[in-house]
């Protein structure tokens, strides 16, 4: 499997995306004043099946923007 990230949009102008195999992930609290950052493997996984439908606000934003 192989993940993907969207790159710096302003460096690039326009979306990009670069591979990646780790991420770093942090949570900051008002009672700590730093962040510990973890890195995070990422590995192989299964996709569960989904099914995509388009919400009922679709229509209307669809022709608001037609306008």
């Amino acid at each position: 499997t192989e993940f993907k990230i969207h790159d710096d949009y302003y460096m690039n102008y326009g979306v990009e995306s670069i591979s990646v195999d780790t991420i770093y992930m942090g949570v900051f609290t008002e009672e700590k004043n730093d962040v510990s950052m973890n890195q995070i493997e990422l590995k192989d996984y299964k996709v569960n099946h989904f099914d995509e439908y388009l919400k009922d606000s679709y229509e209307m934003i669809q022709s608001y923007w037609r306008k």
